[in-house]
């Protein structure tokens, strides 16, 4: 009879939190991997949407800064040359399409990488007109939805937020 207080007073709880330790510790590594994972696929969309935001930027630069250089007779470059100067990530983007990018967002960069890729009717300035407006609207909606798939709001809507705020408490 000593046998079955020995059971139940030291065996049975210790069962118990080997049980209770091995079920948390298995919790707690899988929602850890589970963060991390995506964690790791936020970071990416990140710096994939920073590589395009970059490299649209530095079209419409380069564009209004030759149309500028053309505008007041400082000569310009020559068309084929421009061409082959669009990034290669813009590049993969259009080709891999939405892996993880949005389709908006893979559209737009095709749209833009369309405009150099027709034959060159010897307007540089109309193609780089064309290429300029296409790369502002493209950044435009990559922006946007840089700014929804991420989870981050704009600037100008935080701060008309916080005012609100501050104006209800006041009240």
């Amino acid at each position: 009879m000593p046998q079955q207080p020995l059971i139940q007073f030291i065996v049975a709880p210790l069962v118990a939190a080997i049980l209770t330790a091995v079920l948390s510790t298995y919790l707690t590594a899988h929602f850890s991997f589970r963060r991390f994972r995506r964690e790791q696929w936020w970071q990416a969309k990140r710096e994939a949407y920073e590589s395009i935001i970059r490299k649209l930027t530095e079209i419409m630069f380069n564009s209004s800064r030759e149309m500028a250089k053309m505008e007041y007779g400082a000569g310009g470059v020559a068309a084929p040359a421009r061409h082959k100067e669009l990034s290669w990530s813009l590049q993969e983007i259009a080709a891999g399409g939405a892996y993880i990018v949005s389709e908006k967002t893979v559209a737009e960069v095709g749209k833009v990488l369309k405009v150099g890729d027709g034959p060159f009717d010897g307007d540089l300035y109309g193609l780089l007109d064309r290429e300029y407006g296409a790369a502002k609207e493209a950044l435009e909606i990559t922006r946007a939805e840089a700014h929804r798939e991420l989870g981050v709001e704009s600037r100008g809507s935080f701060f008309r937020k916080r005012t609100k705020l501050t104006e209800k408490a006041k009240k």
